[in-house]
C-alpha cells in the first residue's frame, strides 16, 4: 500500500532455466503477472534476469509488446557479445544499453535494454 515494495519481471521463473518454448514463456509470464495482481493490485513495470543463460527476440517481444514492460536488464551476457559492445561504447547505438526490437513484423515491440555490468 505504501508502495515499499517494487515487483520485477513478474514470472514465476526465469524463462531460460524453465520455460524454454513460446507457450511456456508467456504462461510464466501470464501466471506470475496473474498471481502479483490477485494478491498485491500490482503490474510489474520493469524486468532484470541476474543470471541468463541466453536471450530470443521472444523474450523482447513478449515482455514488451505483451506484458506492456518499459525495460529489460540482464547481468550476463555472452563474453564475445559483452567486448564487442565494450569496444563499441563511443557510439551510444552499440553499448551497453540499446532498443531491442523483438520482431521485425511489429515496430511496437521494442524494449530498452540492457547489460547491468
Amino acid at each position: 500500500k505504501n508502495g515499499q515494495l517494487e515487483f520485477i519481471n513478474g514470472g514465476w521463473a526465469m524463462h531460460d532455466e524453465a520455460c524454454p518454448s513460446f507457450i511456456e514463456m508467456a504462461d510464466n509470464t501470464l501466471r506470475g503477472h496473474q498471481f502479483i495482481q490477485k494478491y498485491f493490485q500490482k503490474q510489474p513495470r520493469g524486468t532484470w534476469q541476474i543470471d541468463p543463460f541466453g536471450h530470443t527476440a521472444t523474450q523482447a517481444w513478449l515482455l514488451s509488446y505483451e506484458a506492456g514492460m518499459p525495460s529489460l536488464f540482464w547481468g550476463r551476457m555472452d563474453w564475445q557479445d559483452r567486448q564487442m559492445r565494450y569496444n563499441a561504447t563511443k557510439d551510444p547505438l552499440k553499448g551497453f544499453e540499446w532498443l531491442w526490437q523483438g520482431s521485425q513484423s511489429n515496430p511496437e515491440a521494442i524494449i530498452f535494454a540492457g547489460n547491468l555490468y
